[in-house]
């Protein structure tokens, strides 16, 4: 396998090198710009001419198998071969799959969501060992005590020196970088 060479990057020297970088950086993200739009309009163009021929050709799709599946749930033993959960046409195989287990719940309310059943199941003790918890750091309520240590009232500074002070125990602690960045001004300036 050929060995690729990483390039060094030189750092600019002078204000003119600076200066040469951004516009350089600003013009390409212009062009990119212009490509990305490009390419979004041809996706467009391309979604326009053949969207509405798409989904018509789904809708059939859906008609027809939907027309065709209980026929199959009554006549699966005529349509498949002997032992076979499947058989075919001139056209086409067809048959049946077995699909993905699902857990249900049977009552009043016959679909649950899985936060709402697992929720159900967090408050019988039974069940609790079906219920999987898994530890979530608050990442805000961290960010929260570093901003309140800078806010006006002493109370909130106060509840957030004690709040720091775990976090300092444990060594934990924010850390924000400058980045660099450069934006383009406008199309009609940057040529």
């Amino acid at each position: 396998m050929a060995r690729i060479k990483a390039v060094k990057v030189q750092a600019c020297a002078t204000r003119a090198e600076f200066e040469e970088a951004v516009d350089a950086a600003a013009k390409c993200s212009v062009q990119r710009e212009k490509l990305v739009a490009a390419l979004k309009a041809r996706h467009q163009a391309i979604d326009d001419k053949y969207g509405a021929e798409i989904k018509a050709l789904n809708a059939d799709i859906k008609a027809a198998h939907e027309r065709a599946a209980p026929y199959f749930e009554a006549h699966a033993g005529e349509l498949c071969a002997p032992g076979r959960r499947s058989g075919s046409t001139k056209l086409a195989n067809f048959g049946v799959r077995l699909g993905l287990p699902t857990v249900t719940k049977a009552g009043r309310f016959k679909k649950v969501a899985w936060k709402a059943l697992g929720i159900i199941f967090d408050g019988i003790d039974k069940l609790k060992q079906f219920v999987r918890n898994q530890p979530e750091v608050d990442k805000e309520a961290i960010l929260t005590v570093f901003r309140d240590l800078k806010s006006e009232d002493p109370e909130v500074v106060a509840k957030a020196q004690a709040k720091k002070a775990v976090l300092d125990e444990y060594e934990i602690s924010m850390e924000q970088t400058d980045e660099f960045w450069i934006e383009p001004i406008a199309d009609e300036q940057v040529k």
